[in-house]
């Protein structure tokens, strides 16, 4: 787990430092942050479908340890977390309206999250691979459209 944490930190920083004009090494805390929970927010629940075909070849995922239930209240705490080191970095920055548009663009990503843990938590089975491709595919829609809108934004300032 701790290697896979520096490595979202490594990427981080090469993005950071790549795209940056005067190619600093100083790196924001709470955007590295905001980006590591992502994430993680997002991670277990691509495992969560294949506890049983993991365990059966000897890997034993976060997922698996946290159980579905537990994937999903992990998830959602790490979201929320992200979410707030969302707000901390564009307070940090004075720009609390690109908050706002990131915490609108995440809604429908947050709404299938709560309906898919709703109807897993009365049926385990709904833990399956189409709804977690469709959560993922949902989170990176949100993700990229949030993201294409705040550069689009940062483009008129």
């Amino acid at each position: 787990m701790s290697l896979l944490l520096f490595s979202r930190e490594l990427l981080h920083f090469l993005s950071y430092h790549g795209s940056s004009v005067d190619k600093t090494l100083e790196i924001p805390f709470w955007p590295a942050l905001a980006s590591s929970l992502l994430i993680g927010g997002y991670y277990p629940l691509t495992q969560i479908y294949q506890h049983e075909e993991d365990l059966k070849d000897g890997v034993v995922t976060i997922s698996y340890k946290l159980g579905k239930k537990g994937t999903f209240v992990f998830c959602g705490i790490v979201f929320a977390l992200a979410t707030a080191a969302m707000f901390f970095t564009f307070d940090e920055r004075g720009q609390l309206q690109f908050f706002f548009i990131f915490t609108v663009c995440m809604l429908p990503m947050i709404f299938f999250f709560m309906q898919w843990m709703a109807r897993t938590w009365k049926d385990q089975s709904k833990a399956d691979f189409k709804n977690s491709l469709r959560m993922n595919l949902l989170a990176s829609c949100c993700t990229t459209i949030c993201f294409l809108i705040l550069i689009i934004l940062k483009g008129f300032e």
